[in-house]
């Protein structure tokens, strides 16, 4: 089974920033986030890693060539992504390169930090299941607008339906970055855009499309999930990076010890 990670966006969530470096080579503490992405795959075990880049994201490529250049795990692969059509166009990218099977899909925004890796829950349940299965977290009810939301059957983790960005919904499951797909998704994206007339191409409508044909299931994804693509989620990954590596860890907690003291002495209330 191959993975597949898109790393062709323009990453406008962390402008200015983002207009001379891609977000995927923003640094967790030292390590690039596409880096930690790659190595979770690797270590999943799958045999080719295919990155999908664009003219602005083509920085990534001579930085994983060399990060991963004695690495035998398996092999890296790039594909450029020459019209801008979105998460789902990047998707589309790859279809030749898995080959009509079954294949992983990471998004670089996603980082889980935890005892087990993310894309391994994934796999053991599409052996189980030989569907399609979504990794997801959960929400709180003021979030369910930043993530696709996935809806499930009475009872069951087979899903329903999926609702992108929704302003309000019953679901606490959000789509986690996480997938692996059938190559039957691939069917769906070209469906869509054939049908878009230039636009971006979402990965949660095809997902939707892919669910009239094929039944798709959920799993809560256990670590914890940050959203590196945001400002918040990348801060909170940095500190959260920091408090696992002995080397900073006891000057880290210090200091947070001292903000914390800062703040309910000039009285906040959220200290």
């Amino acid at each position: 089974m191959k993975a597949v990670i898109p790393a062709a966006g323009n990453g406008t969530r962390l402008s200015p920033a983002t207009k001379v470096l891609p977000k995927e080579m923003f640094p967790l503490i030292d390590t690039p986030a596409i880096h930690m992405v790659v190595e979770e795959a690797l270590s999943a075990g799958f045999d080719e890693v295919i990155v999908v880049i664009s003219g602005v994201t083509s920085i990534i490529k001579p930085y994983l060539r060399k990060a991963f250049e004695d690495d035998k795990r398996g092999k890296i692969r790039f594909l450029v992504q020459d019209e801008p059509y979105g998460l789902g166009g990047a998707v589309l990218s790859a279809s030749k390169a898995v080959n009509g099977e079954p294949f992983a899909l990471l998004l670089p925004d996603e980082i889980f930090l935890g005892d087990t890796v993310a894309i391994t829950q994934l796999i053991e349940a599409h052996y189980v299941k030989g569907a399609s299965v979504i990794g997801a977290s959960f929400v709180e009810e003021d979030e369910v607008s930043r993530y696709g939301m996935i809806i499930l059957e009475p009872g069951l983790n087979r899903v329903a339906a999926f609702e992108e960005k929704p302003t309000a919904t019953t679901s606490r499951q959000a789509m986690s970055g996480r997938y692996i797909l059938t190559p039957g998704i691939f069917i769906c994206l070209q469906k869509m855009k054939n049908n878009n007339h230039g636009g971006e191409i979402s990965l949660t409508d095809a997902l939707n499309l892919l669910l009239e044909d094929e039944s798709i299931e959920m799993i809560e994804l256990e670590g914890n999930r940050f959203d590196v693509g945001n400002k918040l989620g990348y801060l909170m990954a940095n500190i959260e990076m920091g408090l696992r590596r002995p080397d900073l860890n006891g000057a880290l907690k210090q200091y947070l010890m001292e903000v914390r003291e800062r703040l309910i002495a000039r009285g906040d209330e959220h200290a």
